[in-house]
């Protein structure tokens, strides 16, 4: 029945480490200040991020399992996969009120869920010598939610011009049990 017959398995813990450096800590950069119109610009230092002391890396814990079959002398291949990924201290700029001099504060947010199937058909319909015609079918299901925002209703992420120029607007909302970046 099988020319080829594998199953597979896999779980894995990996960090997310790509936060800027140094981003757990207050920064200050060089400001200008004048007393009034007439003063000499006097050289000062100005916080330029609110710090987090508690922040640290993500987590993604993950399992896979999957299956490949071939028929036929491998002229027909199927594979299945499925898989459940969890990310735990979901790294996520979210708002913090203006009276703190910033927009936003770098957090770990939450916990969020992946898992879906794959599924894959190869097959080799025909090959001769002048002319070889494969086809590839492919389909896949993904279902993610927000699974713990660590007490928070929701969080609502914000846009705005960089400036500041513009109010921000409310672009997403994260709730539990709805997916990452929702409109």
């Amino acid at each position: 029945l099988f020319s080829n017959l594998k199953v597979r398995g896999g779980y894995g813990v990996t960090g997310n480490d790509r936060i800027a450096n140094y981003i757990y800590m207050s920064t200050y950069g060089p400001t200008g200040v004048s007393l009034s119109e007439e003063s000499d610009l006097y050289g000062g230092l100005v916080a330029t991020r609110l710090p987090n002391p508690d922040l640290k890396w993500e987590s993604n814990y993950q399992f896979d399992a999957g299956i490949d079959m071939g028929f036929l002398n491998d002229r027909i291949n199927v594979t299945a996969d499925y898989y459940h990924k969890t990310t735990t201290d979901l790294l996520l700029d979210i708002p913090v009120p203006q009276e703190f001099g910033f927009t936003v504060q770098t957090v770990n947010a939450g916990e969020l869920q992946n898992q879906g199937v794959e599924l894959s058909i190869n097959t080799r319909n025909v090959e001769t010598d002048n002319m070889t015609w494969n086809t590839t079918l492919n389909i896949a299901y993904n279902k993610q939610k927000a699974t713990d925002l660590f007490g928070r209703p929701y969080i609502i992420s914000q846009t705005s011009n960089p400036d500041g120029s513009v109010p921000a607007a409310d672009f997403t909302k994260l709730v539990v049990g709805r997916e990452l970046s929702e409109l």
